[in-house]
């Protein structure tokens, strides 16, 4: 037997040309970063981190979370030297919640117990929120006066949403089961 060169068989080239490879991990990497926010975003929902530091001081409190840690230190422990005295107040309005819900679960519904119930929320809010008056006060003097025009810049931006959202009847609360609650016409 002989060896010709023509019979040779030359070798195929082995696996997927390289524009593939670099689709493959693109669409894995790209996969990963989608179920990541994903999994961080329900994360995020399950362990209230959403909604952290917000529920003192409204708009100012999500302000503060914008600050460099140093600066946000220096308003917690302003915060933290107040809760004492606001801790009873709110518990106050927690307890009146909770009367409006009774009210509102009993059977016979009875209106007079509910409109009770929803003065002395009325009146528990009043004075938590007033308690906080010298607190936040103290704490916008603490704010340089560059802090100050973010902080209303920030709070702008967010009265705006709320306006737009909230004002607005035909987006927001002014839908009503997926049907667009038109403005009254002048007849």
């Amino acid at each position: 037997m002989s060896l010709d060169n023509t019979s040779r068989i030359e070798p195929t080239k082995r696996g997927a040309p390289r524009w593939m490879w670099i689709t493959l991990f693109s669409s894995l990497a790209l996969n990963l970063l989608i179920v990541g926010i994903i999994g961080g975003a329900a994360w995020s929902w399950k362990h209230g981190t959403h909604r952290r530091r917000h529920g003192f001081g409204g708009p100012m409190a999500a302000y503060f979370q914008t600050l460099p840690d140093e600066r946000r230190a220096e308003f917690r422990k302003s915060i933290r030297a107040h809760f004492g005295e606001m801790r009873p107040l709110w518990k106050s309005v927690r307890k009146a919640r909770n009367m409006v819900s009774d009210s509102l679960k009993s059977e016979p519904f009875d209106r007079r117990k509910f409109e009770i119930a929803m003065e002395a929320l009325r009146n528990a809010e009043y004075k938590a929120r007033r308690s906080m008056t010298p607190v936040l006060s103290e704490l916008a003097a603490k704010l340089t006066p560059a802090e100050r025009r973010r902080f209303l810049e920030h709070h702008s931006r967010l009265h705006k949403w709320r306006r737009r959202h909230f004002d607005d009847p035909t987006i927001g609360l002014g839908k009503q089961d997926g049907n667009v609650k038109k403005p009254p016409q002048a007849p």
